[in-house]
């Protein structure tokens, strides 16, 4: 089935090339869960000629006791009502909405510029962060309206001006015991990319992901880590090209891949650390390595005009807190960005945490600064990439 993300971009790109009517718009615009704001931030941001019957004035349609949080579903979205959303509401009395559109760089974008701001945080990449901090999307995190404490306790590395990050989560090499053993299966990329020893049929994140994982070509060819940046888009290309014919499937969100690996129609492919493990914590019949994992980390960033600015402020610091942050750990495997929180963890979920010294060592930190620079042209690395891969795929 289609996911989300796909039908946005797909529908964006419809509209951009007038491909779709005012009729056929509504109607998946609607299905798919937008606000009449939003169609019409995307109907400004592609240039469509189309245009909606009404477009009211905006207006405060949350009340001020609110914050709108575009976020993650499956699992993840679990855990983080259960950690983040209730826990917060229930201390301060501010009800958190979550937005229905998964929290896409796009949507983010087109609310700025169309002036219809309708979320106070978005939960993006580490890359995505950068991208729309540098292209003037964002507001300033203002740490000083925060609890210093608190803001002292975060990972310097995930605090940034615009951005903060919530958590490292990694994209590690997940494989099925359908097809391999415990004892003899891939443990990095090159191995991911050897069909002859390791034959079956493989899945890849897709390019178009954010961030999309062009690191895993050169790595699998043999590129020292040191030697990653700058990469050379066109050359990670043509590596893809000499393998594209092993790939089954090119999948979207982290569980995608996993949910193909436990059901044995993937041999191997990338997956996020959170779903694999959690996989496995259920008897799945899959594994994971976490030799050459591409570390990332996820940030709250709030989108230049949001409605509830300080409302969103004090859910950042309420969600740095050593205890929220331990209780998400608790809820989903990923790394705390608190070390404080870390202490508060028992024996049997610190062991499978990335946040576990020996397997945090073994991953692959990908680069922001690399993925978020600014062309000549105005667009980024990342920009670069998903254009690349618009063709490339085709």
């Amino acid at each position: 089935m289609q996911n989300k993300l796909d039908q946005y971009r797909r529908l964006a790109d419809d509209l951009a090339a007038n491909r779709s009517s005012r009729r056929d718009f509504l109607k998946r615009a609607s299905a798919l869960g937008l606000s009449t704001p939003m169609m019409s931030a995307l109907l400004g941001v592609t240039g469509s000629a189309l245009t909606l019957a009404s477009r009211p004035a905006r207006a405060d349609s949350h009340g001020s006791n609110q914050i709108v949080v575009a976020s993650w579903g499956g699992g993840f979205g679990d855990a983080q009502r259960a950690a983040q959303f209730a826990p917060f509401t229930e201390a301060t009395g501010i009800e958190v909405v979550l937005a229905p559109q998964q929290p896409e760089i796009a949507l983010l974008q087109a609310q700025v510029e169309s002036g219809n701001v309708e979320w106070d945080l978005s939960n993006n990449s580490f890359v995505g962060a950068y991208t729309l901090a540098n292209k003037g999307f964002l507001e300033e995190i203002d740490y000083s309206a925060m609890n210093a404490d608190i803001v002292d306790g975060i990972n310097p590395v995930v605090r940034g001006k615009h951005s903060v990050g919530i958590y490292f989560w990694a994209m590690n090499l997940g494989y099925s015991l359908d097809y391999f053993s415990e004892a003899e299966h891939p443990t990095n990329w090159a191995e991911f990319w050897d069909v002859e020893r390791f034959p079956g049929p493989r899945g890849l994140t897709s390019m178009d992901f954010e961030p999309p994982p062009l690191e895993v070509p050169f790595l699998a060819n043999g590129v020292a880590v040191e030697d990653l940046y700058p990469m050379d888009i066109d050359e990670g290309f043509e590596l893809l090209s000499g393998f594209r014919d092993h790939i089954t499937k090119w999948t979207g969100y982290s569980a995608d891949a996993t949910q193909l690996l436990v059901q044995g129609e993937l041999a191997a492919a990338p997956g996020g650390n959170g779903s694999l493990t959690n996989a496995i914590t259920e008897g799945a019949s899959v594994g994971m390595s976490w030799e050459q994992g591409l570390l990332y980390f996820d940030a709250w960033v709030m989108p230049r005009g949001a409605p509830h600015p300080e409302n969103a402020l004090r859910f950042i610091e309420f969600c740095y807190r050593p205890d929220v942050q331990a209780e998400f750990v608790r809820r989903y495997p990923i790394a705390p960005v608190v070390a404080a929180a870390t202490d508060l963890l028992a024996p049997d979920v610190a062991e499978v945490s990335l946040g576990n010294p020996k397997h945090l060592v073994r991953q692959v930190p990908p680069n922001p600064e690399w993925w978020s620079a600014l062309n000549d042209d105005g667009k980024t690395n990342l920009e670069l990439v998903y254009e690349k891969w618009a063709t490339w795929i085709l």
